[in-house]
């Protein structure tokens, strides 16, 4: 699927709160963030609203530049962009007959 064209599930809406929770705790901007990550703003916001896909391994980046990679929620953060990524097994049967 296109990235311009993906439907964020929930979890993945579930994991840009998260990510956008910690940004603000940390006190940075859309801009601030972007150019501490070394991505542009415009791909954070995308993040943070669960329309781009974002990997774990760039989820525990996010935490790191944050300075919050050590809290003891990160693992859970982590694990979440893991689950967001693909469907659970059960569910990939059903996913042909599902629609945005």
């Amino acid at each position: 699927m296109i990235e311009a064209d993906r439907q964020p599930g929930i979890l993945a809406r579930e994991l840009g709160s998260i990510l956008q929770k910690a940004r603000e705790i940390v006190g940075l901007s859309y801009d601030q963030a972007a150019a501490r990550l070394g991505r542009e703003a415009d791909w954070l916001v995308r993040v943070e609203t669960g329309f781009a896909a974002v990997s774990p391994e760039e989820v525990a980046r996010i935490l790191v530049d944050y300075g919050v990679r050590e809290a003891r929620i990160a693992d859970t953060i982590i694990d979440m962009a893991r689950r967001a990524a693909a469907p659970p097994p059960w569910l990939a049967p059903h996913t042909p007959r599902l629609t945005a």
